[in-house]
């Protein structure tokens, strides 16, 4: 799989896919992240792991 059919198929922008891949994203969309998921055939909880800081709630 490639960045170019993972934009075509979740209907991506290229700088939309460049900044979750690039881990540069501040605030998730969930239109994006579910078309991402659509595309891969995932559930979000493959894509995404919570991590704690040390100090945290």
């Amino acid at each position: 799989m490639s960045k170019n059919w993972l934009e075509e198929n979740a209907n991506l922008q290229r700088s939309q896919l460049n900044s979750y891949v690039n881990n540069k994203v501040k605030r998730i969309d969930l239109d994006v992240l579910a078309r991402i998921c659509i595309a891969l055939n995932v559930e979000v909880g493959d894509l995404i792991k919570l991590q704690r800081n040390k100090g945290e709630l």
